[in-house]
């Protein structure tokens, strides 16, 4: 299931992608399929690796972390209008681009970090990190936003492509974002780094 999550999952992604990114209707509906199958893997995970903790609270835990991930869209969608989405036009492509991204960021955040803001800052933020599976989530949530935030500018070019109209190039991003957080941790794991969190923090910042 690890190596389906890490290494299969986002070359079907690239694939899928690839293969809709010529009709409009179809990147938002593939995008919507993507994010839920990635939903459903990382459940799994999520149970599995919480097996043998009590079911009711692995349960309350999860319904906890989706309804913090669901909550989180309205303040992403935000964000993206503050940085030049349209506010009435285009509210599903938006609402579906901000979907993708609580998906693929708040989501793993709450299924590791459980719903503790202070340990959110201390790890997103802060960099305070004590295992390689930190390591992994903070460079997928910074790899999304980065892919994301530069895959808008080529909506701004005077093209005139189909693939430039609004979310299209920002929901490739996020998953270009994803796939290549996977490729950097797979580095990050050839370098064997592990003895650097050995009985104590490791932080980028140091």
């Amino acid at each position: 299931m690890d190596l389906l999550l890490t290494e299969v999952f986002p070359m079907i992604t690239i694939s899928l992608l690839a293969y809709y990114f010529t009709t409009y209707s179809r990147i938002l509906t593939s995008s919507c399929i993507i994010s839920l199958s990635y939903l459903f893997i990382k459940s799994l995970v999520y149970f599995r690796n919480n097996s043998s903790a009590s079911r009711a609270i692995v349960v309350r835990r999860y319904i906890h972390s989706l309804i913090v991930t669901l909550l989180a869209i309205i303040p992403i969608h935000c964000i993206f209008i503050a940085f030049g989405a349209a506010l009435f036009e285009n509210k599903t492509e938006t609402l579906v681009l901000s979907f993708t991204v609580s998906i693929l960021t708040v989501l793993p955040c709450t299924f590791s970090f459980r719903i503790n803001y202070r340990y959110f800052i201390s790890k997103l933020l802060l960099l305070e990190l004590y295992s390689l599976e930190e390591l992994d989530l903070v460079v997928q949530v910074y790899s999304v936003c980065v892919c994301v935030w530069m895959s808008a500018f080529p909506i701004l070019l005077d093209w005139d492509k189909p693939w430039q109209k609004w979310p299209i190039p920002c929901l490739a991003g996020t998953w270009i974002g994803y796939s290549c957080s996977k490729i950097i941790s797979f580095i990050l794991h050839s370098m064997d780094i592990s003895r650097k969190f050995t009985h104590r923090s490791y932080s980028l910042l140091s």
